[in-house]
Order: structure tokens, then C-alpha cells, then sequence
């Protein structure tokens, strides 16, 4: 078996496998060719996309080429994620790549377009696996793994394609990429690939959206330095809940907003925004102000129909 931390050929001088994996359409490069890209959209531009699982960052590269707004890569493996960030800083990617328990890292990640697990899942227990799928929910637009033919473990999440479709029973199911033919391929194997669409989620244009809650001034203004508390809208909410809150509680609200616009700028939205059937926010209103002010277009929320 190959060892994980040089499982992904980046550059440089190559193994014998490597040599054989470079011109098939099973590994590497080919991989993505033949089972992720065929699914992902034409205009990747105002997307989000996670590689779990991404060993030393190949697909990541692959999908930031592909134009893809944000790429993030999480792995486990210390070595790997160094190879990785050496070729990334090298090349001059802007991928971010994350060294992390996979199954821990959805707690605190971003809301996405698109989650990609690329021969990964059947590595979590199966306990493990069916919380993350259904955490994923509120977490990805679309789900796309890749699997393979694997000796099961009664403890672990099945490579089954047919138990894919079982674990994401809830979703959409769309399209998915059989089995290729493996002749005169220098290394074959079975790969099938999945793609499920939350039940959710969508994407959303900002443009026509019923909302009253304006504080786009405040984040200019903390962008230019004024203290949080001297801003016109600290100013405003000291006066319009000088009856209700306490000074601490003003204080401790204002600041509240400045660690959520620190929150957003580094990691992204960590919860889908919410719209209900007039279209109108019904939580997420700071969000979407805040993800307006740094350039944002449309965002991801969950409908209440």
C-alpha cells in the first residue's frame, strides 16, 4: 500500500506507482478528469468548495484552477498537509489547506456549495459517518464522493454504491459516473461517483431580497479603525436600548457583531441564512449585511416554505 503522506504525486521526482498512476484516468489528475469535473458546474466563479479528506491538496489545486471562489482542504495527516502547503505557497495557489480530524471539522467550517469526498468516507465508523451526513445537510449545497470497491468492515461506513444512495436517502439524488472501462490503463481500478443535492439549501441572489436590518456603514467604519462602541451605529443602539439593556449588555452586543465580522472574514458564514416564502430574512440579517460589504453577490440560505 501506498504510504498517505506521498498517496497525491504533486511535482518533483517520481515513484514507479507514481509513473503508472500519472497516465491513468483512476488516479491523480485523471481522476478528476474523468469522476469530479464532469459533475461540477460551468461557472465555478461565485462557488465554495471542500476537499475532506484532500491528502497533499491535488484536487484542491485542480479545483481552484477550475474557479472555484473559496477552496478549502482538510486532512489528518500532518505530512501530507506540509507537502501540500509547501506546493501551494510554491506555486502560488490560494487554497487554504486545514490540518484536522475530518469528522471534527464540520462543526466549525463554513457553509459550502460543494463537499467533495474523494475515496474518504468508508474511513469513518459508520456511527461517525450517519452524524456527518446529516450535519451536512445544513453544511453543503452538494455532496459529490467517489468510491470504490472495499472489503467491508461492519464497523466502518460501506464504499457500497448502493449504500451510498441508503446513507443519502433524504437528498436528491443527481447525476452519478459508473464504472469505466479499465482496459490498457497502466492502473485500473473500480471507481463510481455519487452527487446529492441537500434538501435545504439553495444558493440566492442578494438582489430583490425583503430585508430592514442596514449596518453597512458600521463594518466600513470598523474597517477605518473607529472603536466599535464610538461607530454611528454603536452610537444608535446605545441610545435606542438605553431603556431595556444595560451598558454591558449594549457593549457586549456591539462587540458580539465585531467578533462575528472577524468570524466571517476569516473562516466565512458558519450557518446557512434563513428566507422565508416572501423572501424576506428571517435570521441571518448581520450575515447577509456582512457578506454584502465584503463583496458578496448571493449567498447560501435555508427556505422556510
Amino acid at each position: 500500500m501506498k504510504p498517505y503522506n506521498v498517496y497525491q504525486y504533486l511535482e518533483g521526482s517520481m515513484s514507479e506507482r507514481d509513473i503508472r498512476e500519472k497516465d491513468s484516468k483512476f488516479w491523480g489528475i485523471g481522476k478528476w478528469n474523468n469522476f469530479i469535473l464532469p459533475l461540477l458546474p460551468e461557472d465555478c466563479s461565485e462557488l465554495t468548495l471542500v476537499d475532506v479528506g484532500c491528502n497533499a491538496g491535488l484536487h484542491c489545486a485542480l479545483a481552484e484552477k477550475k474557479g472555484f471562489k473559496k477552496v478549502i482542504g482538510v486532512d489528518s495527516d500532518a505530512e501530507a498537509i506540509k507537502k501540500g502547503t509547501e506546493f501551494k505557497e510554491k506555486n502560488g495557489y490560494k487554497y487554504e489547506l486545514v490540518l484536522e480530524n475530518i469528522e471534527k471539522y464540520l462543526d466549525d467550517a463554513p457553509v459550502v456549495d460543494y463537499t467533495i469526498l474523494i475515496n474518504a468516507h468508508y474511513y469513518f465508523t459508520i456511527s461517525a459517518w450517519l452524524d456527518y451526513v446529516d450535519k451536512l445537510k445544513s453544511k453543503s449545497r452538494y455532496v459529490l464522493i467517489v468510491t470504490t470497491k472495499q472489503k467491508s468492515k461492519t464497523h466502518l461506513a460501506s464504499a457500497d454504491i448502493h449504500y451510498l444512495d441508503e446513507y443519502f436517502k433524504d437528498w436528491e439524488k443527481l447525476d452519478g459516473i459508473e464504472v469505466m472501462s479499465e482496459e490498457g490503463d497502466p492502473s485500473p481500478r473500480k471507481l463510481w461517483t455519487r452527487l446529492y443535492k441537500s434538501p435545504i439549501l439553495d444558493r440566492v441572489q442578494f438582489d430583490g431580497l425583503a430585508n430592514f436590518n442596514d449596518q453597512k456603514e458600521f463594518y466600513k467604519e470598523l474597517d477605518k479603525g473607529v472603536a466599535p462602541m464610538k461607530t454611528v451605529y454603536g452610537k444608535y443602539i446605545k441610545w435606542y436600548r438605553r431603556n431595556q439593556w444595560t451598558p454591558n449588555e449594549i457593549e457586549d452586543f456591539i462587540l458580539g457583531k465585531v467578533k462575528l465580522y472577524d468570524n466571517i472574514k476569516r473562516k466565512g458564514l458558519k450557518k446557512p441564512m434563513i428566507l422565508n416564502r416572501k423572501n424576506k430574512i428571517v435570521d441571518g440579517s448581520h450575515r447577509y449585511i456582512i457578506a454584502q460589504h465584503l463583496g458578496e453577490t448571493s449567498g447560501i440560505f435555508r427556505k422556510v416554505r
